[in-house]
């Protein structure tokens, strides 16, 4: 062929009608027209769109510059956030404080309970006396002295025998 009659026409991989199908053989039948579609738009390379977008974000920015926009909000928003933080500190030792209190009740009721069983032990080993007990000893002490000891000094003297152990008579009422 002459190149009047096509000659010249690219030819393979140089036409500009040429499919390789690579992509759009894999592609289900409604998607082939749209990847098809995309495919020989000539505006799909064109960078105007981005370019237009980029320069709007640009502007944007360096507003934000002027403006010191950004600069104090960091500084107003890393400020929150320190101060959230100590909060949270303050909550999180507030919640040991009060685990801490929790767990000194509890030892305080165990201390209790151990000491009531032990006082409970002594009584039954006859260890302990009990205040009414003891005055009750002490009464028939006393009684069983003023019968058998005539001597007014001798009774004296071992009123205050017995004193010395228990201490005078009024500081045992306190």
């Amino acid at each position: 062929m002459c190149k009047w009659h096509g000659g010249a026409t690219p030819r393979g991989i140089e036409s500009p009608n040429f499919r390789h199908g690579r992509m759009s053989k894999y592609l289900p039948r409604g998607l082939r027209d749209t990847f098809n579609e995309a495919y020989e738009d000539p505006a799909l390379l064109s960078h105007r769109t981005a370019v237009s977008l980029l320069d709007v974000r640009l502007k944007e920015l360096l507003e934000r510059l002027e403006t010191g926009e950004a600069g104090s909000l960091y500084g107003d928003l890393q400020s929150v956030w320190t101060e959230l933080q100590a909060g949270f500190r303050e909550v999180q030792r507030g919640m040991r404080n009060e685990e801490t209190w929790g767990e000194i009740q509890s030892v305080l009721g165990e201390q209790a309970r151990a000491a009531a069983l032990e006082w409970r032990r002594m009584v039954e080993l006859r260890q302990v006396l009990t205040l009414e007990e003891g005055m009750g000893i002490i009464t028939t002490i006393m009684e069983s002295i003023v019968r058998h000891v005539p001597d007014p000094q001798a009774r004296s003297r071992i009123s205050n025998d017995i004193e010395s152990v228990l201490g005078p008579a009024g500081e045992r009422e306190s």
